[in-house]
């Protein structure tokens, strides 16, 4: 049985990143770990806002494979609220709300380091 699945999001500084989600997108930080791997200085820090738990990430590498490159989806109830809540925080609105052909409706941000996460009302 699945229970849970909690992204990944690359990032390039953990304290800007963290301030962002607190700041723009209204997530809470509950936990962070710092770390070494073959002497790459490594953190991460546990976000959640309701019941979207998720996780930013630095790696300080030069490979650029951790470079923000994700996108995942959050579903929502009650995005209008959600939308005009984050346009006043100041989110990065990348794509604005717009219904679906489908019946629902969406709008994305877009983090500063490139990330983006959709946000999501079902029908």
């Amino acid at each position: 049985m699945l229970t849970q699945s909690i992204p990944l999001i690359w990032i390039r500084d953990l304290k800007s990143a963290e301030t962002y989600y607190q700041d723009k997108l209204g997530f809470e930080s509950n936990y962070e770990f710092h770390w070494e791997k073959d002497g790459r200085e490594m953190g991460l820090v546990g976000m959640m806002r309701d019941e979207i738990h998720l996780q930013v990430l630095t790696c300080n590498c030069d490979d650029r494979r951790h470079d923000g490159q994700g996108y995942f989806i959050a579903c929502v109830e009650g995005i209008d609220e959600l939308y005009k809540e984050m346009q006043a925080r100041g989110a990065d609105i990348w794509e604005e709300l717009e219904p679906c052909d489908w019946g629902g409706q969406v709008f994305t941000i877009e983090d500063p380091d490139g990330n983006r996460i959709e946000f999501m009302q079902l029908q």
